[in-house]
């Protein structure tokens, strides 16, 4: 049996082919499979990553990490800014401003959801 051991900063569901193996919590995460040659990705609701071809001998250890292709915590923030900015100046620019900045995440959440995970 050989080991991968993913590194997430989200959580999703680990699938090996069309089959889930399990859940991927934040944090590291260890899985036990098959000594063979073997596609895995990540899915998250209806967004995913990319397939990843992997030859697994036996004692094999592969490391990977997981993260959403987004910063999250850096569109929220910009978005909260906007919206603060808005609300104390009413400047129209800044409302603009905040639906330009949401246009990134909803690209990828509904044209390239394929995307939207980073698995390497």
């Amino acid at each position: 049996m050989a080991t991968i051991i993913i590194d997430s900063k989200t959580d999703a569901r680990l699938y090996i082919g069309n089959k889930s193996i399990g859940r991927i919590k934040k944090g590291t995460n260890e899985y036990e499979v098959e000594n063979k040659e073997f596609k895995i990705y990540a899915k998250l609701a209806w967004c995913k990553s990319q397939e990843i071809v992997i030859n697994a001998v036996d004692n094999d250890i592969q490391t990977y990490t997981l993260k959403s292709c987004i910063n999250e915590p850096l569109i929220g923030g910009a978005l909260m800014f906007c919206v603060g900015l808005y609300v104390v100046t009413q400047i129209l620019f800044f409302a603009i401003l905040f639906f330009i900045i949401l246009l990134y995440p909803l690209y990828y959440l509904l044209l390239k959801q394929d995307e939207y995970l980073d698995l390497k």
